[in-house]
Order: C-alpha cells, then structure tokens, then sequence
C-alpha cells in the first residue's frame, strides 16, 4: 500500500451505499430544495489508521502539492432535512460486515 505523504492527513471517509441512500432521500425531499448538504461519516481518520486496518505493510511517497490536511462533513443539515444519518462505519465497512 503506497501513503502520500505522512499519513497524518484525515479524511472523512463514507460508504458508497450511504452517499446513495442520502441522494434519494434529497431527490424525494421538497425540504432539501435550494439547501447545500454535506454528506460523510462526520469522522474522520488518518490515513494511516486507516492503513493499518487494511494491510500494516506500507511505503510512504513524498507529499503532493495542494492537498487538504483534513476533511470533515457537517452533518447536521443531512440529519436536519433529511432525517439521514450514516449506517456502515468504516471499521465495518473494512471488515465486510
């Protein structure tokens, strides 16, 4: 597994069916109308935490320019308009529960 820069960078990872799920439910909501929603886990992790929950055997590769040192989606409006909320959690996900 290869790491772009030291792996303390942290990413708010989110499972395909959630993000799915998420986009119906605007489709479907008059709510949601006009309004910008994050969606995400609302967590984040570093990239290495989540290497080491996949395979610990990594090589790290120098940094690329420009990139974000965190990402976090705000939730609250999802949870708000759209009564949604996140089902699979990364450490599921990972496992294959």
């Amino acid at each position: 597994m290869t790491i772009v820069g030291n792996g303390n960078q942290k990413r708010d990872f989110t499972y395909v069916k959630d993000v799915a799920r998420a986009n119906i439910l605007a489709m479907k909501s008059k709510g949601a109308v006009g309004h910008l929603i994050n969606i995400g886990s609302g967590k984040n992790y570093t990239v290495n935490e989540v290497a080491k929950m996949i395979d610990p055997k990594h090589v790290y590769i120098p940094p690329r320019p420009g990139e974000a040192k965190a990402t976090l989606a705000n939730i609250a409006k999802a949870k708000k308009l759209l009564s949604w909320s996140p089902k699979m959690s990364l450490e599921k996900w990972i496992k294959g529960i």
